[in-house]
């Protein structure tokens, strides 16, 4: 959905309220068991599986760097503190990464989970709570691998 401020309701019973589901994506099984495992290897800071994850899904770069991927899935998906973008803002922390790596085009299944990633932690700063996604969703991914029964 469109997780903003203006779009979660405190209901009179205590329970929150969330509106305005206008830009959502249904993820296929494949891509949702694919999320799952960049999550996990994000937490194992695991290069050579996001290596791998990035060529299964088809995520390219002019020189594929592990370092470049890594900070970038690591930017889309988890945090975006100090550690990773090394101080810079947004747009400055994309350039560099764009000059050192640039890619061709950014694959589809990353948009809206990296879009609502933002958005989390965006509440969270404002609650003056950081998050780490990879904290939150890596237990949940492993269960749902597990579950499903996918290798991982």
């Amino acid at each position: 959905g469109d997780p903003h401020a203006g779009n979660f309701l405190l209901l009179r019973d205590g329970r929150i309220g969330c509106i305005d589901y206008g830009q959502v994506k249904k993820l296929t099984t494949e891509e949702r068991h694919w999320l799952c495992k960049v999550y996990l290897a994000l937490r194992d800071d695991d290069a050579d599986r996001l290596r791998a994850l990035a060529k299964e899904i088809g995520m390219r770069t002019r020189y594929n760097l592990d370092y470049t991927r890594q900070k970038m899935l690591t930017f889309a998906l988890d945090r975006d503190g100090r550690d990773v973008t090394d101080g810079l803002n947004f747009q400055q922390f994309l350039d560099k990464m764009f000059a050192a790596d640039p890619w061709d085009e950014v694959v589809p299944v990353v948009i809206m989970p990296s879009r609502l990633c933002m958005f989390l932690r965006g509440i969270g700063l404002m609650m003056d709570h950081p998050l780490s996604l990879v904290k939150e969703f890596a237990p949940i991914a492993e269960r749902v691998l597990r579950e499903e029964g996918v290798d991982f």
